[in-house]
């Protein structure tokens, strides 16, 4: 996959946001750039030069810092973590190839795995994880209405975290980032996965969702109501299955 390719999957998933979009529109050029050229208008000169020079100097270093491999490129991904993120707490780790937007808004506490090829996009909203998270790979969260992770949480690989999505609204369209955000119907609200909780491989959270301490998502389910604590869930759409022990173990 080539830079070019990457930094417009990257814009293609912001911009299927609809309310907070607008603010990412006004403070990113390479989203301004992108909103005029889906609504079929010349890009300004200066605009389209802007992002060339981007293109051509930023996106390469950033391109060998995702994908710089071994013992060096992991350390490269912490130091640039501690210096653009909100926080990035001791010991944690971001693998090879993970993808992370808007690194300011996103917030990683100690001991967390973000693995291989993790999305997490917070050009808008908010992303927070707590301690001793492992994010497996090929997740991706949307934070643009805020995703909120607990303690000891495992998200397992494939799974979708999502505080923004398209929803049935009326007469809208829902057919992706090149409909502009005033055709769409969308839906924006803060998920929250809280201690203990485990998400299944492709499982999907739908926004405005909270998984309760302990529960556990099976894997493939699509969760689209709140999960009580310490429920097991399964299915599409997920249904009530069991209940797990609450967790005994100290916290470390």
């Amino acid at each position: 996959m080539t830079v070019f390719h990457i930094v417009c999957r990257s814009l293609a998933q912001a911009l299927l946001m609809n309310d907070p979009i607008r603010n990412v529109i006004e403070s990113d050029f390479r989203a301004r750039a992108f909103d005029y050229m889906r609504r079929g208008e010349k890009i300004p000169l200066p605009l389209l030069l802007k992002v060339g020079l981007h293109g051509a100097f930023v996106e390469p270093l950033k391109f060998l810092m995702r994908f710089m491999p071994g013992p060096v490129g992991l350390q490269a991904r912490i130091w640039q973590a501690r210096l653009t993120m909100r926080k990035f707490g001791k010991n944690s780790l971001i693998d090879f190839g993970a993808i992370i937007e808007g690194p300011g808004n996103i917030s990683v506490s100690d001991y967390v795995w973000i693995d291989r090829y993790v999305e997490l996009n917070a050009l808008a909203g908010e992303i927070e994880i707590g301690r001793r998270v492992h994010i497996a790979p090929r997740v991706i969260i949307a934070g643009f209405g805020g995703v909120y992770i607990g303690d000891y949480v495992g998200i397992g690989a494939n799974a979708h975290i999502l505080s923004h999505s398209e929803v049935v609204d009326g007469g809208n369209r829902m057919s992706g980032p090149m409909i502009p955000e005033e055709m769409k119907g969308m839906k924006t609200a803060p998920v929250r996965l809280e201690k203990d909780c485990v998400i299944g491989t492709g499982a999907v959270v739908l926004p405005g969702i909270t998984i309760g301490e302990g529960a556990v998502v099976a894997p493939n389910s699509l969760v689209i109501k709140n999960v009580n604590p310490g429920t097991i869930v399964l299915g599409v759409p997920a249904r009530a299955v069991s209940r797990r022990a609450p967790v005994t173990v100290a916290d470390i």
